[in-house]
């Protein structure tokens, strides 16, 4: 895992989150960067979204934490897998 993580939560909003991935890209992130935490969604989100960036990292929630509670999901696992 990479020391800087950009932790990004979606719910169900693939299109949303899909512009925000290719904003980080465009700055230099690359997919090792680059954590997903999909917040319980109900649609296709994710299957979606890896359509488009396949090789990011997903953290898929059973239910919607809300914002923090998914950003939050994030943080710990990207903490837990060393990030700075």
């Amino acid at each position: 895992m990479a020391e800087l993580l950009v932790v990004i939560v979606n719910w169900q909003r693939p299109g949303d989150t899909i512009e925000c991935i290719n904003s980080l890209k465009d700055t230099g992130v690359s997919n090792d960067e680059i954590l997903l935490v999909d917040n319980g969604s109900q649609d296709s989100s994710v299957e979606q979204i890896l359509a488009v960036h396949s090789g990011i990292e997903v953290e898929c929630l059973q239910n919607n934490l809300g914002f923090a509670g998914g950003y939050n999901a994030g943080i710990s696992r990207a903490m837990d897998e060393g990030a700075e």
